[in-house]
């Protein structure tokens, strides 16, 4: 029995916002003996606004997604999204950015499944139904069946497959982001196991 590669994600997706500081000149003071001192009302005195936590697993949901495939119930008459497995979005870069899965969601011998091409939905996508949204359609091999997709030379069970530069504008029109939330490389963290078979060997751990 192969070892198998279990993949946890952390992601972390800070917003900072820098806002000009302007500097106030000095305040003319008052004539203490001519106003009177105003004394603020606690009872009226606006409180602080309190912002509700962040919540990273928002975050790291908005980085999964979905792969599956269109099928037709006969039942309805109606084509759906049929979910067949999941990926995560890394970026390298500030324009680069990978979707990366287990290696058997675009082969698997075993089961005879060699696709070539999948439909993907964002995690953030699933207030949208099925039938209504079947995904964006992703090309995974070539005309002559050649792999779009990367893996390791061992026998890892990953697949890094590059996001489409204009995957943005083949969403539908309320779905489309300035910025996706992805995943950074600084966010995964690498350790080594054991492997099952053939004594220790080192696997990557993404966590």
């Amino acid at each position: 029995m192969s070892a198998r590669v279990w993949l946890a994600v952390a992601v972390f997706v800070v917003v900072f916002e820098f806002g000009a500081l302007c500097q106030q000149g000095s305040i003319p003071k008052t004539n203490q003996e001519t106003q009177p001192a105003i004394k603020q009302n606690s009872a009226t005195a606006t409180a602080p606004i309190k912002q509700p936590p962040h919540d990273p697993l928002v975050n790291w949901r908005n980085a999964t997604v979905a792969f599956g495939q269109v099928k037709h119930e006969d039942l309805t008459n109606r084509n759906y999204f049929s979910a067949v497995g999941t990926g995560i979005i890394i970026s390298t870069s500030e324009k680069t950015a990978y979707l990366v899965t287990a290696k058997h969601m675009f082969c698997n011998p075993d089961e005879r499944w060699f696709p070539s091409e999948l439909h993907l939905r964002f995690a953030w996508q699933d207030h949208k139904s099925i039938y209504n949204y079947l995904g964006i359609p992703f090309t995974l091999r070539t005309n002559k069946g050649s792999p779009l997709w990367v893996t390791l030379d061992d026998d890892s069970d990953i697949a890094v497959l590059l996001m489409p530069e204009d995957f943005n504008t083949r969403l539908p029109e309320d779905d489309r982001k300035k910025n996706c939330e992805v995943i950074g490389t600084a966010d995964i963290d690498s350790d080594v196991f054991e492997g099952e078979q053939g004594g220790p060997r080192s696997e990557p751990i993404l966590g």
